[in-house]
């Protein structure tokens, strides 16, 4: 191989590639017109791109012409002759004397349909048989690909499969005698709810279930099947799925079998020889699509969001390098594949020539693939070349359709487009054509030298559950953890390890006769000594300082980082979390001891409050004294982790009373502070009975601050009785509360239902809605009701409740029987006040299962409309407007939390405006809130409405704001004017 004369070769066929185009100019009836005019709109500022692509994507969700009216005013700047010519009709209607909706909508549809039409090949059988004979004309080849919604249940899996296998039989049936064989494209995630790398098994033997099928139908009519690739956390699951079909002796025979490999990841060498090494093994001959890559963007927002490495490339020059080095890969193995070199750059065309010359490939080894609607000169150029060119031709109906005609709209448009450098900026060929190596060389970057990485707080990344190690590590923690059960866990005060004659059970919820540990019982007196000891102790940690507070409570974070998965698994038997809730548990853990630790010794440091001559001002906080933290169960390391140690790094002292039904968890969590080398007395462990070790510790004069998490009874008790304890050292005992809610999501008729489904979905469901933040209420409007229950109930049904041991597992058991029977009490409740929609039947011999239920045409004020359940029990009440949405949103006793998936802009910002909760979000789930990102906590009765968990204040209302002044002047002198 010499790589020189590679390149003069690469040059030489760009070049006659360029000289090939044809450059006339097109009239505004071909589709060639239309294309470019795409791309210069969308050459736009980015605001305006932004607002002209978000419109086209809610567009075929808008029910009525007012509908369209409204939202292309809302989204489209007030004066621009730089829109899409149906929108600058649309626009000019809309401030003419002409104006109606009616007309409008219609200059609007006209100017979508075009867009759409451009690069979707059809919405039905018929039509995408139309496109067909129109590419086969141009001389090139195709493959199909079904747009479709996001896959949120069994039935839309079932449906989406049978369509393909209607979809092969369709083509081939229409097949002429010299047509090239039929060819469609399919993505995993299309044929079950569930493929997801955490249940790897479960997820590939249903993918494959409802893809052999279709392989068999294309099989029995010779036609050709690729499996796409989407997004970097399930390639590995589809390569799983692809390597699994290579043995299949049901397709023995059959060379019909393609796979994609995309060159914008930065392991895309060791995958694609992985890949080789598997379809030599199985003796096959297969066609490998070559990509770039399609979901950058996706890419690096989620990554940054869950704390991932970049799977990608972040510089283009390098995606390019590697795309033609992955092309001599595939094409030196034209032995066993067929290379299918997807792309619109002529580069990135021509080296590929170049190399399957060099190297003899046969003609029938190596094409060259395009999408539809973009590039057709290219394409004809090729053509006229002797290559073979297959085009990538998505159809299916428009709102599906939209989502990815944004995505080639972004494609096009972005500042290193092929296709917009060339035929819209007119770049030279040989700007074109030059080598990516040395524009990779020219644009690396430095690495930032200067960075203080110890100093940022970075939350903790999320499992990556991709990953085999995060699996096995799981797996094994839970074949561990019952060797450690049937302990006897004791109090812990002033240090001492104290045994009690009175004992409780901490069982698992799904088997309760497994006995996870014995816990001793705390009594009164047991709290007069534990608060005793904290007062105690209280002296010598404050004086200790900041900065060696948070050493030591940096090492707990470090123990439990190391414990990661053995503290998630005792999760999973104690409260009944999946592994994926469980572990997100651990990790807020460790995230509130790092935040909270950063933010006292923050609050440490005297600040200047304003600078004045000959006085100085100063402003600090000093922590309260001794207190008492009262924790849940349905967070049992994150919320117990979050209160002590933001008391601790405060300069506080504590006594734990956790909730029974994770008792153990609270008492490693106690260990792993001594271990981590917090003193004796500053945390004592005092398990026991809430309505007595609880009050106990509230009523105690030496109490100078109570944690509360759990029900506003409970809470508003806390309180009350908090009022009444004025004999303290500080004069008030403090209360920080939070005490749950009613919370609300709403759906108006603009929202993306994929989104929105998937997001209630989860955030009622999650952990068997047992979170203060779960999703109890869904308000929908009218426009849009039926709609939403068509696509929310199948995707509930499709729920698995089970053992939260098997990763496949939705959600698990409720924490115990008493919750059991309360959810159940809803659910009869729910029979007799609204409609059933949907009722889950869990047959389980033992547990504390509980099927997940849904109710329709809620009366708003009804019990399941308005009392807290915590448990899978789901309102739907039916809303005329926005505006009486957010009314009936509002109308809950609680403030909590509260989400909106809508796509108008003027609604969500009436929303954010005036909805009632702590915490607001705007589509996406409302469960999940992020320490740092995100400070959690209500008001009205969800809590006082002061102090946020995850912020800094909540660290400054555990500690006792002074200033301090002095005056500096001395007989008339003044040191400040002095320097």
């Amino acid at each position: 191989m010499n790589e020189n004369n590679t390149e003069q070769v690469t040059q030489k066929i760009g070049r006659e590639i360029f000289e090939n185009l044809h450059r006339e100019e097109p009239h505004f009836w071909e589709a060639q017109w239309w294309e470019r005019q795409t791309i210069e709109w969308l050459m736009n500022d980015a605001d305006t791109k932004s607002r002209i692509l978000r419109f086209i994507d809610v567009f075929p969700a808008l029910r009525s012409d007012k509908a369209v009216a409204k939202h292309l005013g809302e989204y489209l700047p007030e004066k621009t002759d730089r829109l899409p010519p149906g929108l600058l009709v649309g626009k000019a209607v809309m401030e003419s004397a002409l104006y109606t909706p009616k007309a409008v909508a219609a200059a609007t549809s006209l100017a979508t349909r075009k867009i759409a039409g451009r690069f979707i090949a059809g919405s039905t059988l018929d039509e995408t048989g139309e496109a067909v004979k129109t590419i086969l004309a141009r001389g090139t080849g195709y493959t199909l690909d079904l747009l479709g919604e996001a896959t949120l249940s069994d039935k839309e899996a079932d449906i989406y499969a049978s369509r393909y296998i209607e979809l092969v039989k369709h083509l081939a049936a229409s097949r002429g005698d010299g047509d090239q064989r039929v060819n469609v494209s399919l993505k995993l995630s299309s044929l079950t709810p569930r493929f997801d790398p955490a249940s790897p098994e479960d997820a590939c033997s249903e993918a494959i279930r409802r893809i052999k099928p279709i392989l068999k139908t294309a099989m029995a009519t010779n036609a050709s099947v690729n499996i796409d690739m989407e997004h970097f956390d399930i390639r590995d699951l589809t390569l799983k799925v692809f390597y699994t079909l290579l043995k299949d002796n049901d397709l023995e025979g059959w060379d019909g079998l393609g796979i994609v490999a995309q060159a914008y990841l930065a392991d895309a060498r060791e995958s694609l020889e992985e890949t080789l090494d598997m379809i030599e093994q199985s003796g096959r001959h297969v066609t490998v699509r070559l990509v770039k890559g399609a979901y950058w963007d996706r890419e690096v927002v989620v990554s940054d969001q869950r704390g991932w490495p970049v799977p990608v490339h972040t510089v283009k020059a390098n995606t390019d390098v590697a795309y033609e080095n992955l092309s001599r890969m595939l094409i030196e193995r034209s032995d066993i594949v067929t290379s299918a070199i997807a792309s619109h750059n002529i580069r990135s065309i021509a080296k590929a020539i170049a190399i399957s010359r060099e190297v003899g490939a046969p003609q029938e080894r190596f094409e060259v693939q395009m999408l539809y609607g973009m590039g057709d000169p290219i394409k004809k150029a090729l053509v006229e070349m002797g290559i073979r060119v297959r085009e990538y031709a998505p159809f299916g109906e428009t709102i599906p359709g939209m989502a990815y005609l944004v995505r080639r709209m972004l494609e096009n448009s972005s500042n290193e487009s092929f296709l917009r450098r060339s035929f819209v900026e007119e770049a030279p060929p040989e700007i074109m054509l030059e080598d990516p190596a040395v524009k990779a060389k020219s644009r690396a970057r430095p690495a930032d030298q200067n960075k203080e990485v110890a100093e940022i707080f970075v939350n903790e990344p999320e499992p990556s559950f991709h990953k085999t190690k995060t699996r096995l590590a799981i797996d094994e923690a839970i074949e561990r953890a019952p060797k450690t059960f049937g302990q006897r866990y004791n109090l812990l005060i002033d240090g001492n390890r104290i045994d009690t004659k009175e004992l409780f059970a901490s069982t698992n919820p799904s088997a309760p006769s497994q006995l996870i540990g014995e816990i001793c019982k705390a009594s009164k007196a047991d709290a007069g000594k534990a608060i005793d000891s904290a007062a105690k102790a209280f002296g010598h940690w404050s004086r200790l300082g900041a900065a060696r507070r948070r050493e030591i409570l940096s090492r707990a974070a470090d123990i439990i980082r190391t414990r990661k998965f053995e503290l998630a698994a005792l999760q999973m038997f104690e409260v009944g979390k999946t592994r994926r809730e469980a572990i997100g548990d651990v990790d807020e853990a460790i995230d509130h001891i790092e935040f909270y630790s950063r933010v006292g010794v923050e609050l440490a440091e005297k600040k200047e409050t304003q600078k004045l001559l000959g006085e100085t001002n100063l402003g600090t906080y000093r922590p309260r004294g001794a207190g008492a933290i009262i924790s849940p169960w349905n967070f049992p390391l994150a919320i117990l982790a979050g209160m002590t140690t933001g008391a601790l790094s405060a300069g506080n002292t504590v006594v734990i009373k956790p909730a029974s039904n994770s008792a153990v968890t609270g008492a490693l969590f106690v260990d792993i502070l001594s271990e981590a080398g917090v003193p004796p007395g500053v945390v004592n462990f005092l398990p026991g009975p809430g309505e007595e070790i609880g009050q106990a510790l509230v009523q105690n004069r030496k109490t100078s601050f109570v944690m509360f998490t759990g029900s506003w009874g409970v809470g508003a008790s806390i309180m009350e009785k908090a009022a009444m304890n004025t004999g303290q050292r500080n004069g008030f005992t403090k209360v920080i509360a939070e005490m749950g809610g009613k919370n609300a999501i709403i759906i108006d008729e603009s929202a993306d239902l994929d989104e929105a489904v998937a997001g209630v979905v989860s955030s009622a469901f999650g952990f068997g809605g047992q979170k203060c933040s779960a999703c109890s209420r869904v308000i929908v409007l009218k426009e849009v009701y039926n709609s939403f229950i068509a696509r929310l109930v199948p995707a509930v049904e499709s729920l698995i409740v089970d053992s939260p041991l098997y990763p496949q597992t939705s959600f698990g058991p409720l924490v115990d029987f008493a919750a059991k029977r309360k959810s159940e009490s809803y659910i009869a409740t729910g029979k007799e006040e609204a409609e059933t929609l949907f009722i889950g039947d869990v047959k389980k011999s033992e547990g504390h299962f509980v099927g997940p239920a849904i109710f329709g045409d809620v009366p708003p004020l009804s019990k399941i409309a308005t009392e807290e359940i915590f448990g899978p029990v789901l309102s739907l009440i039916r809303a005329n407007s926005v505006s009486h949405a957010i009314t009936i949103a509002n109308s809950a006793l609680y403030a909590l939390t509260c989400g909106i998936y809508s796509r108008t802009p003027s609604s969500v910002q009436k929303f954010i405006n005036q909805v009632e909760a702590g915490n607001v979000y705007v589509n996406r789930k409302i469960t999940g809130a992020i320490v740092g990102r995100q400070p959690f906590g209500g008001f009205k009765h969800s809590g006082p409405g002061s102090a946020k968990a995850g912020s800094p204040e909540l660290v400054k209302e555990l500690m006792i704001p002074q200033s301090i002044t002095e005056n500096i002047v001395r007989h008339g002198f003044s040191p400040d004017l002095d320097s």
